[in-house]
Protein backbone atom coordinates (compact mmCIF):
# COMPACT_ATOMS: atom_id res chain seq x y z
CA UNK A 1 0.00 0.00 0.00
CA UNK A 2 1.53 3.38 -0.55
CA UNK A 3 0.94 6.66 1.03
CA UNK A 4 -0.05 9.61 -0.55
CA UNK A 5 -1.07 13.23 0.90
CA UNK A 6 -1.97 17.15 -0.36
CA UNK A 7 -1.93 20.14 1.22
CA UNK A 8 -4.15 22.73 0.74
CA UNK A 9 -4.60 26.36 1.97
CA UNK A 10 -7.80 28.43 0.98
CA UNK A 11 -7.53 32.19 1.72
CA UNK A 12 -10.07 34.50 1.21
CA UNK A 13 -10.84 38.35 1.84
CA UNK A 14 -12.90 41.07 1.10
CA UNK A 15 -12.17 44.78 1.62
CA UNK A 16 -14.89 47.52 1.15
CA UNK A 17 -14.03 51.34 1.12
CA UNK A 18 -14.87 53.23 3.91
CA UNK A 19 -15.94 56.58 1.57
CA UNK A 20 -18.07 55.19 -1.36
CA UNK A 21 -16.97 58.99 -3.04
CA UNK A 22 -13.17 58.39 -2.56
CA UNK A 23 -11.49 56.56 -6.32
CA UNK A 24 -7.54 56.70 -4.89
CA UNK A 25 -8.09 54.11 -2.43
CA UNK A 26 -11.00 51.74 -4.05
CA UNK A 27 -9.06 50.86 -6.91
CA UNK A 28 -5.83 49.83 -5.01
CA UNK A 29 -7.57 47.04 -3.67
CA UNK A 30 -9.81 43.91 -5.10
CA UNK A 31 -12.43 44.30 -3.46
CA UNK A 32 -12.57 39.76 -3.05
CA UNK A 33 -10.15 37.40 -3.41
CA UNK A 34 -10.06 34.05 -2.88
CA UNK A 35 -7.26 31.96 -3.26
CA UNK A 36 -6.28 28.34 -3.21
CA UNK A 37 -2.77 26.72 -2.96
CA UNK A 38 -1.74 22.91 -3.14
CA UNK A 39 0.47 20.97 -2.64
CA UNK A 40 -0.59 17.72 -4.96
CA UNK A 41 1.22 15.39 -3.64
CA UNK A 42 3.11 16.33 -0.21
CA UNK A 43 3.91 12.65 0.80
CA UNK A 44 7.74 13.67 0.50
CA UNK A 45 7.97 16.71 1.43
CA UNK A 46 10.87 18.06 3.92
CA UNK A 47 10.65 20.64 6.60
CA UNK A 48 12.42 23.30 4.34
CA UNK A 49 10.04 22.45 1.37
CA UNK A 50 6.96 22.63 3.66
CA UNK A 51 8.64 26.01 5.06
CA UNK A 52 8.71 27.17 1.31
CA UNK A 53 5.43 26.92 0.49
CA UNK A 54 3.62 28.61 4.06
CA UNK A 55 6.28 31.45 2.71
CA UNK A 56 4.61 31.61 -0.66
CA UNK A 57 0.92 31.31 0.81
CA UNK A 58 2.36 34.24 3.13
CA UNK A 59 3.77 36.41 0.90
CA UNK A 60 0.46 36.24 -1.43
CA UNK A 61 -1.74 36.85 1.93
CA UNK A 62 0.42 40.63 2.03
CA UNK A 63 3.35 39.60 4.62
CA UNK A 64 6.47 41.14 3.81
CA UNK A 65 9.58 38.37 4.02
CA UNK A 66 11.31 40.24 6.69
CA UNK A 67 7.63 39.61 8.86
CA UNK A 68 7.72 36.19 7.58
CA UNK A 69 11.31 35.45 8.56
CA UNK A 70 10.82 36.98 12.49
CA UNK A 71 8.22 34.49 12.67
CA UNK A 72 10.20 31.43 11.65
CA UNK A 73 12.85 32.71 13.67
CA UNK A 74 10.36 32.93 17.03
CA UNK A 75 9.64 29.56 16.19
CA UNK A 76 13.10 28.37 17.65
CA UNK A 77 14.03 31.44 19.45
CA UNK A 78 11.86 32.41 21.88
CA UNK A 79 11.83 32.88 25.10
CA UNK A 80 10.44 29.65 26.11
CA UNK A 81 12.11 27.31 23.53
CA UNK A 82 14.51 24.34 24.61
CA UNK A 83 18.33 26.13 24.50
CA UNK A 84 20.11 22.90 23.52
CA UNK A 85 18.37 23.06 20.56
CA UNK A 86 18.74 26.64 19.93
CA UNK A 87 22.78 26.02 20.16
CA UNK A 88 22.28 23.16 17.77
CA UNK A 89 20.77 25.54 15.06
CA UNK A 90 23.21 28.34 16.02
CA UNK A 91 26.15 26.05 14.88
CA UNK A 92 24.14 24.83 11.83
CA UNK A 93 23.79 28.07 10.89
CA UNK A 94 26.89 30.07 12.21
CA UNK A 95 25.21 31.94 14.73
CA UNK A 96 25.68 33.35 18.05
CA UNK A 97 23.55 33.50 20.86
CA UNK A 98 24.05 36.59 23.06
CA UNK A 99 24.60 34.66 26.01
CA UNK A 100 27.58 33.34 24.07
CA UNK A 101 28.98 36.49 22.86
CA UNK A 102 31.43 36.58 25.95
CA UNK A 103 32.59 33.35 24.86
CA UNK A 104 33.03 34.09 21.67
CA UNK A 105 34.96 37.42 22.22
CA UNK A 106 37.13 35.94 24.34
CA UNK A 107 37.93 33.04 21.55
CA UNK A 108 38.46 36.11 18.82
CA UNK A 109 41.25 37.88 21.41
CA UNK A 110 42.99 34.52 21.93
CA UNK A 111 43.31 34.26 17.84
CA UNK A 112 44.17 37.75 17.21
CA UNK A 113 46.69 37.17 20.32
CA UNK A 114 48.27 34.26 18.50
CA UNK A 115 47.98 36.08 15.04
CA UNK A 116 50.39 39.12 16.74
CA UNK A 117 52.75 36.42 18.09
CA UNK A 118 53.18 34.97 14.41
CA UNK A 119 53.42 38.34 12.68
CA UNK A 120 56.05 39.65 15.13
CA UNK A 121 58.37 36.41 14.42
CA UNK A 122 61.20 37.17 12.43
CA UNK A 123 60.91 35.23 9.90
CA UNK A 124 64.30 35.46 8.15
CA UNK A 125 65.91 35.56 11.53
CA UNK A 126 64.45 32.29 11.74
CA UNK A 127 65.18 30.55 8.22
CA UNK A 128 68.67 31.98 8.08
CA UNK A 129 69.55 29.67 11.26
CA UNK A 130 67.29 26.85 9.98
CA UNK A 131 69.69 26.93 6.84
CA UNK A 132 72.73 27.27 9.50
CA UNK A 133 71.40 24.37 11.38
CA UNK A 134 71.20 22.47 8.55
CA UNK A 135 74.43 23.23 7.40
CA UNK A 136 76.30 22.35 10.26
CA UNK A 137 74.36 18.94 10.65
CA UNK A 138 75.74 17.97 6.76
CA UNK A 139 79.11 19.02 7.81
CA UNK A 140 79.15 17.10 10.90
CA UNK A 141 77.77 14.01 8.78
CA UNK A 142 79.92 14.24 6.28
CA UNK A 143 83.41 14.84 8.37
Amino acid sequence: MTYQNSISISYTSKWESLSRNSGYDSDMFLPEEKMEFTVPDASDLNTKQLFQFFKKVMLAMGYAEKSIAVGAMSVVFNGDGDEAMQKVMCDEFDLTLNEDLQDKFEDFKKTEAEWDRINKTDYKGLVAKMQRNMYETEESSNG
